[in-house]
């Protein structure tokens, strides 16, 4: 039997003939047609937390350009805490013709001296340097914070219609959810949100209230991002869900910082320098002998098969982050330093002016904290 209808929470058409692809739901549930359905992928993720792997597949950008003639806005969703990472690859091409909102989501996994005002004049910054001059507006999906402001900008336009696009795990559907909740529409049903990659497989649609309606996209892939290649165990501890894991290195080329398993930073001189560490919460930078530092990248769980490493010399200077896609970063202050990095082989890393600190004083009032 085909279905003509989609799943509520990932958007795939329903179908009852094959449990192993996309839209499964059990035939009598199918032709019950009660409540909001949702396939037995998004049934297992909502109320197990465990993914479901299918056969077939589905072009993210196909349909995300799908939704771009339908679309008379787009709202783009970064993550703040692995920014670099989360800006889509083509996001020139697929945004040009179309007003632009980007929300900057975690904002309250931020240290408590850092506002979210002055997250939102890094990033627009960071945006400049590629191009880019959209709408920015701070926001933190899991606590609410900001999603009036944005609800606000949006009907300032006179579009009703917005694609969310992002990467995988940037928040798309957490994000939409959180609008629902706003609105008092979320009670009944909302898009499956997860920390698994690819959970959105189509477009789904949601109307507001307030006659804004917004479509749900499939995460973009990106390249380079080291959660995309580890273990989902592992994927789940890189990914930042609580307050930043912060700490400060006094170390020399005899020493370096170690992530085991992922990532080490020594310096090249024998004079000492204060590094800062920064990622998930339940992950951290540890201080490590420069001998022992095979021994720590060596601890890796069973499920990770991640590609041979690579070294790289990185030079920073004061205020600089080293930033490791889908990993962390660690940051300096007064002096520049040389660091030899350690990660996997196509992962990337990007030095960038730092995103917490001293530097960031001057706020401007669009962005101010509440």
């Amino acid at each position: 039997m085909k279905a003509s209808i989609q799943c509520q929470g990932c958007g795939a058409f329903l179908q009852s003939h094959d449990p192993n692809a996309l839209g499964y739901i059990p035939r009598q549930a199918l032709e019950s047609r009660k409540g909001d359905l949702i396939c037995q992928r998004c049934y297992r993720i909502k109320h197990y937390g465990k993914d479901q792997e299918y056969s077939g597949g589905f072009d993210a950008e196909q349909i995300i350009l799908e939704g771009l003639s339908w679309a008379q806005g787009v709202v783009v969703i970064l993550d703040l805490m692995d920014f670099e990472a989360s800006v889509p690859r083509n996001i020139h091409r697929l945004v040009r013709k179309h007003q632009v909102v980007a929300v900057l989501n975690k904002v309250d996994l931020l240290p408590p001296r850092t506002t979210a005002g002055e997250a939102g004049l890094w990033a627009r910054r960071r945006l400049h340097a590629l191009g880019l001059d959209p709408d920015i507006v701070p926001v933190s999906c899991a606590t609410g914070y900001g999603i009036s402001e944005l609800l606000a900008v949006m009907n300032r336009s006179s579009g009703r219609n917005w694609l969310v696009i992002g990467v995988t795990n940037s928040g798309k559907s957490s994000l939409i959810t959180s609008m629902l909740k706003k609105q008092a529409r979320a009670q009944n049903h909302s898009p499956t949100t997860s920390m698994f990659p690819g959970t959105t497989v189509a477009l789904t649609r949601w109307e507001l209230d307030c006659g804004i309606v917004l479509a749900d996209s499939p995460g973009l892939v990106p390249k380079g991002r080291l959660t995309d290649l580890v273990c989902p165990d592992c994927a789940v501890k890189l990914i930042p869900a609580r307050r930043l894991n912060v700490s400060v290195h006094t170390i020399s080329s005899r020493s370096a910082l170690v992530v085991p398993g992922f990532a080490a930073v020594q310096p090249l001189s024998s004079r000492e320098t204060v590094l800062i560490g920064f990622t998930a919460s339940e992950v951290s930078w540890r201080r490590a002998n420069a001998d022992k530092i095979p021994n720590w990248l060596a601890q890796k769980c069973g499920g990770c098969q991640l590609p041979e490493l690579t070294q790289e010399e990185v030079t920073l200077n004061p205020n600089q982050d080293l930033y490791i896609h889908g990993l962390g970063w660690v940051s300096v202050r007064k002096d520049p330093a040389a660091l030899k990095l350690t990660i996997p082989k196509g992962v990337d890393h990007t030095v960038r002016d730092n995103m917490i600190g001293a530097k960031a004083q001057r706020v401007s009032r669009n962005f101010q904290s509440r």
